[in-house]
């Protein structure tokens, strides 16, 4: 997740002190994303790999910024967790390697971030640069 000195500047300028929910269960990914993260200036909440658990934490505490979800955590897909999110106005990103075929209809605009997901796309997506729901 090497990027140039320009581009880190104008990610960070994008993260700093927002708070991102991480949801994901593969622990090598998840450390590399929280590396970057926090290099960004993020407050990572998290990481999570269980929806309930996720669900559980954001009804206690303030709302995040915004929500990287890793589609499918052990047995269960993170649907419940998107449609929180999305009750919240809260935005969010799917990361996933799975091809889905057709995607839920009742998430137009979200981005599928390939994994391992380029911290670029995720932030442009969030909060500003890519074509979400959001925007």
């Amino acid at each position: 997740m090497k990027q140039n000195q320009r581009t880190f500047q104008r990610l960070a300028g994008k993260l700093d002190g927002r708070r991102i929910l991480l949801v994901e269960d593969d622990h090598l990914l998840t450390n590399e994303t929280e590396k970057e993260l926090a290099r960004l200036g993020t407050i990572i909440i998290g990481p999570f790999s269980d929806v309930d658990l996720a669900l559980d934490r954001i009804s206690e505490i303030p709302a995040p910024d915004a929500a990287i979800l890793d589609l499918s955590l052990s047995a269960a897909r993170a649907f419940p967790l998107a449609d929180e999110l999305m009750k919240r106005r809260i935005p969010f990103v799917f990361a996933t390697k799975q091809n889905l075929g057709r995607f839920p209809d009742r998430y137009p605009g979200f981005i599928l971030c390939r994994r391992p997901p380029l911290m670029e796309e995720i932030v442009n997506a969030l909060f500003g640069g890519g074509s979400t729901a959001w925007h």
